[in-house]
């Protein structure tokens, strides 16, 4: 396979994007520097790849970041929507990938996408308090003083009917627009908590999960962590990556 081939099955670019990411001397083979985009990779090669200090073997444990689009569905597989897993290169579709947690479908921004059990299980459960930051609009807009009110009762623990939190984050940006962290990750959650308050989402977008930001990635675009990013997620959850 090509070495251009390779990088772009991995989110890395266009293959005009790869030659300049090339030119930089950004990639190493066996720990030798490789500058040539119709390089042609041996089988024994391809767990030898590495971008700025990151491993590129398929068959590495992995974490991509997915900019979710609304309508398209945390899952790997759905016979009317299209889904989280097919935003992955293609050679990696056949493998056991698997979202971590769940953004609804109307919902969009960051959803990280990897082939590491323990990793999704640390970055799930409740133990872990693994904070996630939403981009809320919403509607009617906020009333004089209402802004104080759900930023003290998000900040106690907000306890409904039918549902219970944890102390969560309100930050109004404006009228109609705040950011909202969770450190759970209960069924539509942020909604039902905007809800309890009579105000309706009307556009919910995850920035952040834990240490990993969305940053400048566009709607549907997909790319691998980087090194800086992979030792602060697996800190973060006391894990090793190997």
């Amino acid at each position: 396979m090509r070495l251009d081939k390779f990088l772009a099955e991995r989110g890395l670019g266009t293959r005009s994007e790869i030659k300049a990411l090339l030119s930089k001397d950004l990639v190493t083979i066996n720990g030798k520097v490789v500058k040539e985009a119709k390089y042609q990779l041996a089988d024994f090669e391809l767990e030898q790849v590495v971008y700025q200090a990151t491993n590129l073997s398929p068959y590495s444990k992995q974490v991509f970041m997915l900019y979710k689009p609304v309508g398209v569905l945390s899952a790997a597989k759905d016979d009317k929507s299209p889904c989280a897993l097919d935003y992955l290169p293609s050679n990696l579709q056949t493998r056991k990938y698997s979202c971590v947690g769940r953004l609804d479908k109307y919902s969009e921004g960051l959803l990280l996408l990897t082939n590491d059990g323990e990793l999704i299980h640390r970055l799930t459960q409740p133990k872990w308090q693994i904070k996630k930051t939403y981009k809320v609009t919403f509607s009617p807009e906020l009333k004089a003083g209402e802004a104080e009110l759900i930023t003290s009762q998000f900040a106690n623990g907000l306890e409904m009917k039918d549902l219970i939190c944890k102390p969560a984050t309100f930050q109004a940006l404006s009228a109609n627009t705040a950011l909202v962290t969770v450190s759970e990750g209960k069924f539509h959650q942020v909604r039902r908590m905007m809800a309890h308050f009579a105000h309706e989402v009307t556009s919910l977008i995850r920035l952040c999960e834990g240490p990993i930001e969305l940053g400048n990635l566009q709607t549907g675009e997909i790319r691998p962590l980087n090194a800086a990013e992979y030792a602060k997620l697996y800190a973060e959850v006391a894990l090793e990556r190997n």
